[in-house]
């Protein structure tokens, strides 16, 4: 009988995280739950010896204001002196950049936007075809 003695192999290339609540009162709340979801990820990975590169990291939130009746998305000059840090597991902090709730994540070949724009991803289709 053979037995194996390994207990598991794992590798993450890429990896999208998301972070959501189903009511968030401000901008501030949303960048903490961001924040919080970002960090105990960065300690997951750490917890293992391994270490996120902070450079190619970033993130996107995608929140709203009223206008009138209207609910529009909030822009970011609305919410700029708020960022996300991540510490590695020597706690040195890193700030992560921004981009655009308007911005694709290129995930997996797909072009998607929180805000649900899809122009990036038929642009690059249409790129594609020609």
């Amino acid at each position: 009988m053979i037995i194996s003695k390994r207990t598991g192999d794992a590798y993450v290339d890429d990896n999208d995280n998301l972070a959501s609540a189903p009511e968030t009162h401000s901008a501030e709340e949303g960048v903490e739950n961001i924040e919080r979801e970002a960090q105990t990820w960065a300690n997951l990975v750490g917890i293992v010896g391994q270490a996120f590169a902070f450079h190619k990291c970033f993130w996107q939130m995608l929140c709203w204001m009223r206008l009138g009746g209207y609910f529009i998305p909030t822009p970011r000059r609305m919410f700029s002196d708020l960022n996300v840090w991540i510490k590695d597991h020597r706690g040195m902090a890193s700030k992560i950049q921004y981009k655009d709730h308007d911005s694709p994540n290129e995930g997996l070949g797909v072009k998607l936007c929180p805000s649900g724009n899809q122009r990036p991803e038929f642009e690059k289709r249409l790129d594609q075809a020609s």
